[in-house]
């Protein structure tokens, strides 16, 4: 019989901020959706998701997850091919006076994967025997699709977050600032604080101590 693993000792909001973060992926809306507060959110989400147990128990509940529902690299790379590389010509077929009409008579399950919707819209008309079907297709969004693998295959160079000053020109900073010029944090709204604690890390070279823009949450 396997050994059961002991459980991790969490606080309440520690365990409400996993199960958020399971969800949306976002540690700042997992922090907030615990209960911590707005302005400071972001540190205290960082600061648990780098916690070892809390860490653990993430990629535990991830790998059940995963494995609950079977997904797989190679699986989601095949949805993602199967995509990107669908083409409209496998649900359509030429009529007799040359026009197109929606046709699945064909198609695969595998084609069918690159469908985004299919609306079907059928009335009567007066007098007449049968009705009116119009079927409408719309296909998911292949250039998504293709950035994705590309992204995966490594095609594309890593993203970059540059940070400039007025005009594009480089940032500048005055060691002399007077008392009427320093920065006061509690006026600043997330983004703002977030761009400040960039700023900040760019002029230390991301050398030294770490540098929190945001007041400490209890823990």
């Amino acid at each position: 019989m396997n050994e059961q693993l002991p459980r991790v000792r969490l606080t309440p909001m520690q365990h409400l901020f996993i199960e958020a973060y399971l969800v949306s992926k976002n540690i700042t809306k997992a922090a907030i959706a615990a209960g911590c507060k707005e302005r400071s959110a972001h540190a205290v989400g960082w600061k648990w998701f780098n916690k070892a147990d809390i860490r653990a128990e993430i990629d535990r509940r991830m790998a059940a997850l995963f494995d609950r529902y079977a997904i797989t690299g190679d699986r989601i790379i095949r949805e993602l091919a199967l995509i990107g590389f669908g083409n409209i010509d496998d649900f359509v077929a030429v009529q007799a006076d040359g026009s197109l009409a929606v046709d699945f008579g064909t198609a695969t399950r595998e084609q069918m994967a690159s469908l985004k919707s299919i609306e079907i819209d059928e009335h009567t008309i007066d007098g007449a025997a049968s009705g009116v079907r119009k079927i409408k297709i719309s296909m998911s969004d292949k250039r998504q699709a293709l950035m994705d693998l590309a992204k995966i295959a490594r095609m594309l160079p890593p993203d970059r977050l540059e940070h400039t000053g007025p005009g594009g020109g480089p940032i500048g900073f005055d060691v002399n600032v007077k008392p009427e010029h320093k920065i006061d944090i509690e006026s600043l709204d997330h983004d703002q604080r977030e761009q400040l604690r960039a700023i900040l890390l760019k002029a230390v070279g991301g050398q030294g101590k770490a540098i929190d823009v945001e007041p400490e949450e209890d823990e």
